[in-house]
Formats: C-alpha cells, sequence, structure tokens
C-alpha cells in the first residue's frame, strides 16, 4: 500500500474528529443559552453507565408539548423530553441519594444552536453548579455524621 495513502487513511479521520470536538465546544461556549427547571430520576441502567434522566418540567417553564414531533418547545427553541445527564460513577449514588432527601431545584443550562436540538451545558441544584452544591452536601453530612 503506498505509504501516502496509509498516512491520510490515518490522519483525516483524526483531523475529522478535531473539528467535530472543536466545533461542539464553539458552540457551548459562544451561543446563547437557557436554564429551564427539570425534575429527575436514577433510572439504575447497568449497561449505560450513572446518570439522571431529567424532564424538562413543562408548567414551570411556561412550556407546551408538541405531540406530532414528540418535542417540548420553549421560548421557540424545541427540547427533547427526558435528557441523561452522566455522572462520576461513585459520586452519583451518593447524589441519588441527597435528591431524594432533600427535593431540591433542579435546573439544566443548554446552548442553543439555530440548527439541531439545544445541547445541555450545566446542571444546576438550587440555583450552584452540582458539584459545588454535591460538596457542601457531603461535607454538612459528614459533620453531622461525625460531630467533634
Amino acid at each position: 500500500m503506498n505509504k501516502s495513502l496509509m498516512k491520510t487513511a490515518i490522519i483525516l479521520p483524526l483531523i475529522c474528529l478535531i473539528s467535530w470536538v472543536v466545533f461542539l465546544q464553539y458552540q457551548i461556549m459562544q451561543k446563547e443559552s437557557i436554564r429551564l427547571y427539570v425534575s429527575g430520576y436514577d433510572p439504575r441502567d447497568i449497561l449505560s453507565g450513572h446518570y439522571l434522566s431529567l424532564q424538562i418540567e413543562q408548567d414551570k417553564n411556561g412550556c407546551r408539548y408538541e405531540r406530532k414531533r414528540d418535542k417540548i418547545i420553549c421560548q421557540g427553541y424545541a427540547f427533547k423530553r427526558v435528557y441523561q445527564y452522566y455522572l462520576e460513577e461513585e459520586k452519583g449514588k451518593t447524589l441519588e441519594r441527597m435528591l431524594a432527601k432533600k427535593d431540591p431545584t433542579m435546573e439544566l443550562e443548554f446552548t442553543l444552536s439555530p440548527f439541531g436540538l439545544p445541547q445541555i451545558k450545566s446542571f444546576y441544584i438550587d440555583g450552584q453548579d452540582w458539584k459545588e452544591w454535591y460538596k457542601e452536601e457531603t461535607s454538612k453530612e459528614k459533620s453531622i455524621n461525625n460531630p467533634k
């Protein structure tokens, strides 16, 4: 096989992959975004990993369900009814327990795009980034369980 053809066969997919990642990152960083209230549950899927299934709360967000397209319309943008937010496995189980116990307000922030569906940018619990909320809640639990 020709060496230049072999190099092209290796380099071209890498260039395409890198271009796609750069495009997605640009879309997330540069486009306007919207936060929507969601409610969620942990579906316990062993094959797919640990994630929360989050449904957009139509009433709280002033959205409507469009049956023909099976989409939820919020502020002129079409959203899926359910989104999956993947978590680190060791944090996921603890977060699931905390969410069930506390019943906090949850929001997903989406990057809006003129083409395609909005993409998840961030996940918030009680107005904070979920990692910060998780850190605060686990430190509270530790101080309650291990008083000095």
